[in-house]
């Protein structure tokens, strides 16, 4: 696969396992996909609004940095985004068992625990304490019950 022109689609959840020393495993079925997508190397940094992390493929993310550099650097709100995504932003790579290590400061702004929820989101994965994701995602549905018919809802057709 051509990683300059393709991309990978990220999608589903799963809920892999913290180990003690700080490794969880990726989906078995994502592994040799990631392997020629990206050669197994991976960067993980904080989610901005939520105690999650975000997990790109490495062409995903240097497309994000790319994106962040080109920014005005004299702004202040611009600076502390670099920061928090590049600043706190760690490369992985897959081991021989399909693992990754986390960063302890990554794992502590996070939060988490051992059981885990990792997500797809389309061009990278979101890493939840599984705890933490249910309560975000019932205060979510309750969230979604509450609202009325917004424009934005009204536009969407799934």
């Amino acid at each position: 696969m051509d990683n300059q022109t393709q991309s990978i689609m990220l999608r589903g959840i799963h809920t892999p396992t913290l180990d003690n020393k700080g490794r969880f495993a990726l989906p078995s079925r994502l592994r040799p996909e990631l392997a020629d997508y990206c050669d197994s190397e991976l960067v993980v940094t904080v989610d901005v609004d939520e105690p999650c992390l975000l997990i790109y493929p490495k062409p995903d993310w240097e497309i994000v940095q790319a994106k962040l550099m080109s920014l005005p650097s004299l702004n202040p709100q611009v600076r502390r985004l670099q920061r928090l995504l590049m600043g706190q932003a760690a490369d992985l790579k897959l081991d021989s068992a399909g693992r990754v290590l986390l960063p302890s400061a990554l794992r502590d702004h996070a939060r988490l625990s051992h059981q885990l929820t990792l997500m797809g989101l389309g061009n990278k994965f979101e890493l939840w304490d599984a705890a933490t994701w249910q309560q975000t995602q019932d205060a979510y549905r309750d969230e979604m019950g509450q609202l009325d018919s917004s424009e934005v809802l009204q536009d969407l057709s799934l």
